[in-house]
């Protein structure tokens, strides 16, 4: 296991909080202990999947998932026990959501005895919705980025990029209240050669019973600029301009609403 100030030398090296930096090391101890239990079961996805396979400079807080079969309860409390090897852990949940359950993972990480504060990992299983693309089998090494030889790597499914994309553009267009991760991501996305299929975001949309609509879509973009930095600052280093992301996707979104 690693050690605090081991965790604050990446903070630093990374420019971000240390306590960021902690609850990142310890979604990838989560990571390998719900893939030894859940194995093919699980299909990984969201900004989280973003930043663990693609390189996404935003942290994330949420483990989302799509539960292929099963039912997770009692593989959760197992998991919580493996995690219990590395740090104290427990589990509250479930609670019912959109689309499936909700738990949070309760850990008492390496920084614990000097401060307290414990890190809720959010975890979200999606079983009501089925995958629209085959997902990707990716491999992952968190000892390439964290010097920890309980650290091994580790390999799960991960929706498909397209689908992933989709499901961002949803989340933009029907969120009780607007996430500027949703702008940044698909930013980063489209910044990085990934294209939009707008097929695939109108069949997500309308799974919600909503209806695609560009004007809405703009809409809630405005609604974005406001709150961009604040809320986006602490959590990525290299944060692109409000302007600069907002008008990547509404020229793709533009461009898609003709096909």
């Amino acid at each position: 296991m690693i050690g605090k100030e081991e965790l604050g030398i990446y903070a630093k090296m990374r420019g971000v909080d240390p306590f960021l930096i902690e609850n990142d090391y310890l979604q990838h101890v989560a990571l390998i202990c719900m893939y030894e239990e859940f194995s093919n079961e699980l299909v990984f996805k969201g900004g989280m999947a973003l930043q663990k396979v693609y390189g996404l400079e935003r942290l994330s807080r949420d483990l989302d998932f799509n539960l292929l079969f099963g039912e997770p309860n009692a593989k959760i409390e197992r998991v919580a026990k493996r995690m219990g090897d590395y740090y104290p852990t427990s589990i509250t949940g479930p609670k019912k959501i959109k689309h499936g359950l909700g738990y949070k993972m309760h850990i008492e990480g390496p920084s614990f005895g000097s401060t307290g504060m414990r890190h809720i990992l959010p975890m979200t299983f999606n079983n009501e919705e089925g995958l629209l693309l085959k997902p990707d089998f990716k491999s992952i090494n968190p000892g390439m980025i964290y010097k920890d030889p309980d650290l091994h790597a580790y390999s799960l499914l991960v929706m498909n990029i397209k689908e992933i994309m989709a499901e961002k553009v949803r989340a933009l267009a029907t969120r009780k209240e607007v996430k500027p991760r949703d702008l940044y991501d698909l930013w980063f996305l489209l910044g990085s050669g990934f294209a939009l299929d707008m097929g695939l975001a109108r069949k997500k949309i309308e799974h919600d019973h909503a209806i695609f609509s560009l004007d809405n879509l703009e809409g809630r973009i405005k609604e974005i600029g406001p709150i961009w930095d604040s809320d986006l600052k602490p959590l990525a280093k290299n944060l692109p301009s409000y302007g600069v992301a907002a008008n990547m996707l509404l020229k793709e979104l533009k461009k898609g609403a003709k096909c």
